[in-house]
């Protein structure tokens, strides 16, 4: 009875070592036993049974549990910035804008990150600039799903000028990924310093 039982478990144990995950660039994950295939595509026999094959050009990566949990952690938080650059049109005065900036946060998530920032902008209409301390919130709408390097985003600003103007910025915008956290991107943005009214202007920049 206690051979037949060791038996048992030294099978369930054989199982579930050789059970790996399956990413899909469609975002699906399945997790099974999985068989390469001689055209580069996989056989999947998951938990339940049901067998599933899957093409080359489908699969995103191929995984175990515990490379997954480590990839998770690597992902899930830690340190954000990114460098900007932008110009635009200031509808009101009639003149153009040029701006640059930086900003230092944290990365919640592959989605959400926060931050605070400092930035120079010369174009407006008085003292000719403007020097904001802002707090910057960014969502990366399909930042988090596995094999996708290029994802739309939003974001917005808000802080306060040196020289007294209120600053609110939003942006859409589009970024690539390059290699581990870091993604170049480009949006177009419309900040407003209150009492200067507001331009229409494009940003790019590398985030890290």
């Amino acid at each position: 009875m206690c051979a037949v039982f060791c038996a048992v478990m030294f099978s369930f144990e054989a199982s579930a070592q050789d059970q790996e995950i399956l990413r899909l660039k469609n975002g699906t994950e399945i997790t099974g036993i999985i068989e390469r295939l001689p055209d580069g595509g996989v056989r999947v026999t998951n938990a339940d049974g049901d067998t599933f094959v899957f093409t080359a050009d489908e699969i995103a990566l191929i995984t175990n549990a515990e490379q997954k949990a480590i990839d998770q952690k690597k992902n899930s938080g830690g340190y954000f910035g990114l460098i900007e650059i932008g110009g635009g049109y200031g509808f009101d005065w009639g003149g153009p804008l040029a701006s640059v900036s930086m900003v230092n946060g944290y990365r919640f998530s592959p989605w959400f990150y926060l931050g605070f920032g400092v930035g120079f902008a010369y174009g407006l209409p008085g003292t000719g600039m403007a020097i904001p301390i802002f707090l910057h919130a960014r969502y990366s709408i399909l930042g988090g799903r596995p094999g996708n390097k290029v994802s739309p985003f939003i974001s917005f600003s808000a802080g306060y000028d040196v020289f007294s103007w209120f600053m609110l910025e939003p942006s859409l915008g589009v970024e690539i990924k390059t290699k581990k956290k870091s993604s170049w991107w480009i949006a177009l943005d419309a900040p407003m310093y209150l009492d200067c009214d507001l331009y229409i202007g494009v940003k790019a920049g590398w985030s890290f």
